[in-house]
């Protein structure tokens, strides 16, 4: 650390304005590791003084409100470096790393958001996940982290399901969508504003919409480079443009293929088999395409009502991803297949429910990726709320293969009659109900049970092998 200050005071010392252009290549490159050690070495200096309380003897309320009252950090950082300070004291290996400059700190506020979210599994995956991120850039090492994170909080919940007696399938995913908001006001003159939030999903839909559409006034001239047009401008028009178009059914035909959404997920995440060790978990994957983890009940969803094309690809042995073929599947409803759900479903089947067809999503009744076929018999029709709740709200909706008639039972097991769609509910019990089909969980690591009862199964394997 003390050589590397000096050759930070050697740099200052020269003006970067008379150096050749390699040079200021090493000297932003020394600069920006140096920060990251210094910010590593304010942060070991505020731990101690924050520990030993050295501020209290000067009548202040707290290590951060004394920094901020002599020095030139702001009370918001000073807060922010004593947070840190405290839960990197935890975190021994990240410590060293930061310190010798392996790591800087954009990479250790990653890892300390990671370490919050199951502190026990980073504990045991410190070590292993410095070593990932640190020849990551930091937006890949965060999305890196953001996916671990994803993965160790599905674990945790089961665990703590387990610890309590409870069913580790039993939770329920929280619906994404239900957060998703957008706010229109006018203005005094007459212009209206808008702000808007919105669920990854539902954010890269509405995004790679507008975008299309852009691309294609581009293409076509309608815009050209020097037209004068800001992009938020040209946002603005498509966007409105999208919206009436939607508004006027003579301009849009329902079930053309919808905005495109990347979403890279494997073969075991999407079965859902629980991950087994550490470096199971390091294969999967469960993302839209800028890194952003997303549920697998999610994937799911978003698979009953698009365009697949599956990738195949393979972990090559130094890490690297590699693409091995690549296939369109015809899995989205053909427009005769529509029209006869139309007929037949008239809007959505889901009990009480009234949303008409042009709302409604074909749904398939078994998972498209398991080997259900894009066949009417196992196709129905379901509006976005009860999408969103037979894949992720736990409700369970399968047609009988004996007499072919539609089941439905709540996330109790309760079971719901279903009628006709505009059709009352009946009064009175439900009629009985064969056994649905079988369907597995969230993507999570193995629970302590589980894992002994595998290191059980395998040991008797080995017995029974011959030698």
């Amino acid at each position: 650390m003390a050589a590397q200050l000096r050759r930070v005071a050697d740099l200052i010392e020269v003006d970067p304005v008379d150096c050749p252009d390699a040079v200021k290549r090493q000297r932003l490159q020394v600069l920006c590791g140096a920060s990251g050690q210094l910010d590593a070495a304010l942060a070991r200096e505020m731990s101690v003084f924050d520990a030993n309380t050295v501020w209290a003897g000067d009548g202040v309320r707290s290590a951060a409100a004394w920094t901020a009252s002599r020095t030139e950090l702001s009370p918001t950082h000073a807060r922010a470096v004593v947070r840190t300070a405290r839960d990197v004291r935890a975190m021994p290996v990240v410590d060293a790393a930061w310190r010798s400059g392996r790591i800087g700190t954009a990479k250790v506020a990653a890892l300390v958001r990671a370490r919050g979210v199951h502190p026990e599994l980073f504990r045991e995956c410190e070590a292993s996940l410095v070593d990932e991120v640190e020849d990551l850039t930091v937006t890949r090492a965060e999305q890196h982290l953001a996916r671990w994170s994803a993965v160790a909080e599905a674990s945790r919940e089961a665990q703590e399901a387990e610890d309590a007696g409870a069913d580790p399938e039993a939770s329920l995913a929280d619906d994404p969508m239900a957060g998703n908001s957008l706010h229109l006001s006018q203005t005094l003159d007459g212009r209206w504003l808008s702000d808007g939030s919105y669920d990854p999903v539902t954010g890269a839909e509405r995004h790679h919409a507008i975008q299309a559409r852009i691309d294609a006034k581009f293409a076509a001239g309608a815009y050209r480079s020097d037209d004068g047009l800001t992009p938020a401008q040209r946002r603005a028009e498509c966007e409105h443009e999208l919206v009436m178009a939607g508004a006027n059914p003579t301009q849009t035909k329902h079930g053309e293929v919808r905005p495109s959404v990347s979403v890279e997920i494997d073969a075991k995440t999407l079965l859902g088999l629980p991950i087994v060790d550490a470096d199971d978990a390091k294969t999967r994957r469960c993302q839209l395409d800028d890194g952003t983890p997303i549920a697998r009940s999610t994937v799911e969803r978003l698979l009953c009502r698009c365009k697949l094309t599956a990738i195949a690809t393979k972990l090559a042995l130094g890490g690297e991803i590699e693409v091995v073929g690549i296939t369109d599947w015809v899995r989205d409803a053909t427009a005769k297949q529509r029209k006869a759900l139309k007929r037949r479903d008239v809007g959505c089947v889901f009990t009480g429910c009234t949303a008409p067809f042009e709302w409604c999503d074909a749904h398939h009744l078994w998972q498209y990726e398991l080997g259900g076929p894009t066949l009417l018999d196992g196709l129905v029709l379901l509006c976005k709320h009860h999408h969103h709740l037979v894949h992720q709200g736990g409700w369970q909706l399968w047609r009988a293969r004996e007499d072919g008639r539609l089941y439905l039972r709540k996330p109790d097991g309760t079971p719901v009659p279903v009628v006709p769609h505009g059709e009352k509910v009946p009064d009175g019990p439900p009629p009985a109900q064969p056994p649905p089909p079988l369907r597995n969980g969230p993507p999570r690591h193995l629970t302590r049970g589980e894992l002994a009862a595998l290191e059980a199964r395998r040991a008797r394997r080995r017995r029974h092998e011959p030698d």
